[in-house]
């Protein structure tokens, strides 16, 4: 008798723990978005980021990138420079991007 009640609390357990796994594993991601960024510019004395570039190619999720930069409380610029800040020489492609402080 005392076997029977060893697998049946074992078994509650096993399917306790497997629908927790997928309870968890169901709801992750739903109230964020993973966005993929291309480079991060940092500031060289604070080490803060003053720019994301998200993407070049236009193929992206411009709403997922807003999200991302409001999120992060940028300003969300769907064509802009995806230049360094002080680049002595760059070359003019339209890029979504995320600037932080106005440091362009």
């Amino acid at each position: 008798m005392k076997n029977k009640q060893i697998i049946i609390i074992l078994a509650v357990l096993v399917i306790l723990i497997v629908g927790t796994f997928f309870i968890f594993n169901s709801n992750s991601g739903t109230n964020s978005t993973s966005v993929s960024v291309k480079r991060t510019f940092y500031d060289s004395i604070t080490g803060e980021p003053t720019k994301i570039i998200y993407d070049t190619t236009g193929d992206g999720d411009l709403t997922a990138y807003q999200n991302d930069c409001d999120k992060l409380g940028g300003f969300f610029e769907p064509c802009g420079h995806i230049c360094e800040p002080n680049a002595t020489a760059c070359v003019e492609v339209c890029g979504v991007t995320c600037t932080f402080s106005n440091k362009d």
